[in-house]
C-alpha cells in the first residue's frame, strides 16, 4: 500500500503523531507499527504532507480532517483514527485498572515522543467512551494537552467491552494481576460463562484463567505479596485453589480422585481433549468422575500446573 492509499484519518493521525514528536526521525518505526503499517508507508505519508516540517505536517493533518474524516465520525460504520479534543472522552466506569498508578514515566515519554498509541474509545449514548488507553488519557489531562490522538471503534457491542479491555490491557506488562484476575470474574459472573469460554474472549488458555480466579481466593496479605512481588503467581495460584476448595489432594502426597468430577474447573478442558480431541467414547468403562478418562485427567492437569505461569513469561 503505498502513501496514498492509506485511509485519511490514519494520514491525519500519522501527521500528528510525527509533527509532535521530539524526535521525529525516530518516531517513525513507532508510529508504523501503532498503525500496523510498513516503515515506507509511512515515510510514504509524511514525505507527502510537510515533512520534515512539523507545522507543515499539523496543518496537512487539519486540511485532511476538514476533508471529510468528520462525516465519516458521523457514521458510525468503520473504525476511524481522529485528532480529538480531550474534553470530549469519557472514562469507562467498568475499567479493569483499579488503579492508574504512578504516571510520571508516562508523562516523560509523551512530553519526548509525542502519544504514539492513540486512545481507543467507543461511541455510547452520543459520548466517547475510553475503551484502552485510561493512563494515557490521565497523562494527557495532567500534562495539560488539549487535544489527543483517538482510535474510535464502530460496532462494539456493550457485552464485547469488557472482554476488549482485557485483551487491550492484558497485553501491557504493567496491569495489575489481582485487577485482570477480578475483570474476568466479572466477565465470567456476567456471561455466565465456564473458564474455557472466558479464555476464548479474551485470548487466553482456560488454565491461565483458571489460574489468574484463584488469585482471588488469597487473602489480602496473600495478595499484597503477588502485588509486591514477594509470592510468585504460580504459587499464588496453588494457594488460591488449595482455599477454594479446587486443588488437587494427590499434588501433595496422598493420591484421591473423589474431587475428579464434573464440578472440577478443569472439566471442560478434560471432557474437550478426551471425547472430542481424542475421540474417546463416553460411555467407556473406567471413566474417572464419570466424563473422562485417567490418562486424560492426567494429562489436563499437569498442562494446567505447567501453564500458571504464561502470565509472567508470555509468548
Amino acid at each position: 500500500m503505498s502513501g496514498p492509499e492509506v485511509p485519511r484519518g490514519v494520514r491525519a493521525a500519522i501527521l500528528r503523531s510525527v509533527a509532535q514528536s521530539r524526535y521525529p526521525r525516530e518516531a517513525l518505526a513507532s508510529v508504523a507499527s501503532n498503525h500496523n503499517l510498513t516503515l515506507a508507508q509511512v515515510k510514504g505519508v509524511v514525505e507527502q504532507h510537510g515533512w520534515p516540517l512539523p507545522q507543515s505536517m499539523l496543518k496537512a493533518a487539519a486540511l485532511l480532517e476538514r476533508a471529510g474524516v468528520r462525516e465519516t465520525e458521523d457514521s458510525g460504520q468503520e473504525d476511524i483514527f481522529l485528532v480529538i479534543e480531550i474534553g470530549r472522552l469519557c472514562a469507562d466506569p467498568d475499567n479493569v485498572r483499579d488503579d492508574l498508578g504512578d504516571l510520571g514515566e508516562l508523562m516523560d515519554s509523551m512530553v519526548q515522543v509525542g502519544l504514539l498509541q492513540p486512545i481507543v474509545a467507543r461511541r455510547q449514548s452520543g459520548r466517547l467512551v475510553v475503551l484502552a488507553g485510561h493512563r494515557r488519557l490521565a497523562a494527557a489531562h495532567r500534562l495539560g494537552w488539549t487535544e489527543v490522538p483517538c482510535l474510535i471503534k464502530a460496532g462494539v457491542h456493550p457485552d464485547d467491552v469488557l472482554s476488549a479491555m482485557l485483551v487491550e490491557n492484558g497485553q501491557r506488562k504493567d496491569l495489575d494481576p489481582l485487577e485482570e484476575a477480578r475483570g474476568l470474574r466479572h466477565l465470567k459472573d456476567r456471561g455466565s460463562l465456564t473458564d474455557m469460554q472466558v479464555g476464548l474472549k479474551v485470548g487466553r488458555s482456560q488454565p491461565y484463567v483458571s489460574g489468574r480466579l484463584a488469585l482471588l481466593e488469597l487473602s489480602p496479605a496473600d495478595q499484597a505479596a503477588i502485588r509486591a512481588g514477594t509470592m510468585t503467581l504460580q504459587a499464588g495460584a496453588t494457594a488460591g485453589r488449595r482455599k477454594g476448595g479446587h486443588h488437587r489432594p494427590g499434588a501433595e502426597g496422598k493420591k484421591s480422585a473423589a474431587h475428579l468430577t464434573g464440578h472440577h474447573p478443569l472439566a471442560a478442558a478434560v471432557v474437550d481433549l478426551c471425547q472430542v480431541q481424542l475421540g474417546h467414547h463416553k460411555n467407556t468403562p473406567g471413566r474417572v468422575g464419570g466424563i473422562a478418562c485417567g490418562h486424560c485427567w492426567e494429562a489436563v492437569i499437569r498442562a494446567d500446573e505447567r501453564a500458571v505461569l504464561v502470565g509472567e513469561a508470555p509468548e
